[in-house]
């Protein structure tokens, strides 16, 4: 009985250990087909590349608008450093981390975000170098996400590294001739581009697991947008954006009064971006042209009378034509000793200006040369006691109040000029062009002026001669008529001046109005209402024209050549284009060997705007989807 027992317990045993092994030899198997059918990795990761933001000069943070967490687009302005470029991010992106504070103190050597770059977010894989010979570009591959447990992700190998990742850090080993060496399997990156639709913006960083079939497999889809054939096509990706890129800037010192556009606006050609405070400028003109409507007139009546109303008069009064001889002498002397009220008003102006040339020319020389900026005590005495005598003419009524203005806006320039004498060249050239073309600018209204107070005198001296000839004709032939025709020379003096007055006034007012060049997208405004106008106010890109500007890699840029068609898919729409230009040199600064390359979209631009990411596909020999 015990015999029995013994024995059916072996038979037991002798089963268990049986199944056991089956199973064993099942698994055994199993993971034998794995290791010889799929390459697995969980060196992996979800990354993109982070873009540090940096300020161009040291100085204060006057502005800063984003926070940790916000999302940017291309070229948009995250902030301004006094003196300083206006901070932009150079990609669509997420703000990973900002250590930004409005009004402190920020240096070019240390970043005041960092911006992960939205449009090449991918999963990095580290290979060893032993297993690298059996993968290649567009081969398709599994991908798992910690964040999304085991749900199976689709996608394709997009880069395999040229260098180890011990090579890459600085870390690889070196040959000596002593001691011993250790040998160590080194890893190579591999970048893997998910093309199923999913969101990673927010799993930067997450750990991943990628499965690549060594042998193929039907089990892993190959989807439509994975080049099976790396040798026969090129895929690389970039922003749209604008062939052209206009700037549109103010040349009055004028407030804003009012901003029409935001960035994004689409505008076109000749519509009104902003509206600069003119004052009273319009009122001015108005009863300018009031006046010169009523000169004109009389001027007309002047004519028509003059043929008509031949009156003989008796002899003019001797006293008339003594006035007439003492008026003539003296203008003749204000003329020949330069003390003419009008041309020693013109004359203050334009030396005002003329300074403010030299001034602005200095400053502007010494900043392109690197020179420091200065200006004497002497030039600016000259300039304050030539303000002084305006003042004095503009309380009798000898110049209006706009001259008197110019003459302060010349002062206040060269005040600021020697302030910048004691401290270092940090005026930036584009300021300094600006305030020199106003100023000359500035310059060629005075000579203007200068020259009709010239032309005015010498007429009022012809006016006075005539007078004089016609009051001693008059006085011996006793005939009058001639008075009609002094008066039509007095109309038609002021008439002229008149006319140059409004056409200044109708200039500054144009100026006031600043409209966009060109149709286009605002990309950028650099304006705030009530702030003052002068510089650069508004950036506006043709949308009519748009390039995407990528790069490729050295082993790739041999194939291609200008003139080359391309496929280019944006927001799920495909259009055609061209390669219209290959850059002779390597991207400078650039981790891996890449060459910029510019692409012209040829086709109807319907659905694309700038900054949207697009996918480039160079078609070399036909490739297999």
């Amino acid at each position: 009985m015990e015999a029995k027992k013994k024995g059916k317990g072996k038979i037991i045993i002798l089963l268990i250990l049986t199944v056991v092994l089956a199973v064993g030899t099942v698994i055994g198997i199993h993971f034998v087909r794995q290791s010889m059918n799929y390459l697995t990795t969980d060196n992996a990761r979800v990354t993109t590349t982070l873009i540090a933001i940096n300020p161009d000069i040291p100085g204060t943070l006057e502005r800063f608008t984003v926070s940790e967490g916000s999302y940017v687009t291309e070229n948009e302005i995250l902030g301004w450093v006094q003196n300083g470029e206006a901070l932009r991010s150079p990609v669509d992106g997420l703000v990973l981390y900002t250590s930004a504070v409005q009004e402190q103190f920020v240096s070019p050597h240390e970043p005041v975000a960092i911006i992960a770059d939205l449009n090449n977010i991918h999963i990095q894989a580290n290979i060893e170098e032993t297993d690298i010979t059996s993968l290649y570009r567009g081969q398709p591959v599994t991908v798992t996400i910690d964040t999304f447990g085991n749900r199976e992700f689709n996608g394709y190998i997009s880069e395999i590294g040229r260098a180890t990742n011990a090579e890459l850090s600085g870390q690889a080993l070196f040959f000596n001739t002593g001691g011993t060496f250790t040998r160590v399997t080194h890893l190579i990156p591999i970048e893997v581009i998910i093309t199923d639709d999913v969101e990673l913006d927010n799993f930067i960083g997450v750990n991943a697991r990628v499965r690549i079939p060594l042998r193929g497999d039907d089990s892993i889809p190959v989807s439509g947008n994975i080049p099976v054939q790396s040798d026969d096509s090129v895929i690389t990706s970039g922003a749209v954006e604008s062939t052209q890129s206009r700037n549109v800037y103010s040349m009055l010192d004028n407030r804003i009064e009012q901003i029409n556009v935001k960035v994004g606006d689409i505008v076109e050609a000749g519509d009104i971006l902003a509206v600069l405070d003119t004052g009273d400028v319009d009122l001015i003109i108005a009863q300018h042209r009031l006046e010169l409507e009523a000169l004109q007139q009389t001027l007309e009546l002047t004519a028509a009378f003059q043929g008509t109303q031949r009156t003989l008069q008796g002899q003019i009064n001797q006293s008339t034509l003594q006035e007439n001889i003492r008026l003539f002498d003296e203008a003749s002397k204000n003329l020949e000793n330069n003390t003419n009220l009008h041309i020693l008003t013109a004359q203050t102006v334009f030396n005002s200006a003329e300074i403010a040339v030299v001034i602005a020319q200095t400053n502007y020389g010494n900043a392109l040369n690197g020179n420091t900026l200065s200006i004497t005590l002497e030039e600016i005495a000259i300039l304050e006691a030539n303000h002084e005598n305006l003042k004095l003419l503009y309380e009798v009524g000898g110049i209006s109040r706009n001259e008197l203005q110019q003459s302060e806006d010349v002062l206040t320039l060269a005040r600021s000029g020697f302030g910048n004498a004691s401290q270092s060249n940090e005026t930036i050239i584009e300021q300094l062009a600006l305030m020199l073309e106003a100023a000359i600018i500035a310059r060629d209204d005075a000579a203007i002026l200068l020259e009709a107070a010239v032309i005015a005198a010498g007429q009022e001296l012809n006016m006075l001669r005539s007078n004089i000839t016609i009051a001693e004709i008059t006085a011996n032939s006793g005939v009058a008529d001639i008075a009609a025709e002094l008066e039509a020379i007095r109309i038609t003096s002021a008439i002229q001046l008149l006319e140059i007055t409004i056409q200044m006034l109708e200039k500054q007012l144009e100026n006031s109005t600043i409209k966009t060049p060109v149709s286009g997208t605002v990309t950028a405004v650099l304006a705030n209402e009530g702030d003052f106008g002068a510089g650069l106010l508004f950036v506006i890109e043709d949308t009519d024209s748009l390039r995407v500007i990528t790069s490729i890699r050295e082993y790739d840029i041999a194939r291609i050549y200008e003139g080359m068609e391309v496929t280019i898919t944006a927001g799920g729409i495909e259009h055609t284009g061209i390669i219209s230009r290959i850059s002779p040199a390597a991207i400078v600064g650039s981790p891996v060997v890449e060459f910029e390359v510019e692409v012209l979209i040829t086709s109807e631009k319907a659905g694309l705007r700038i900054g949207m990411s697009t996918r480039i596909e160079i078609n070399i020999g036909g490739i297999t989807q």
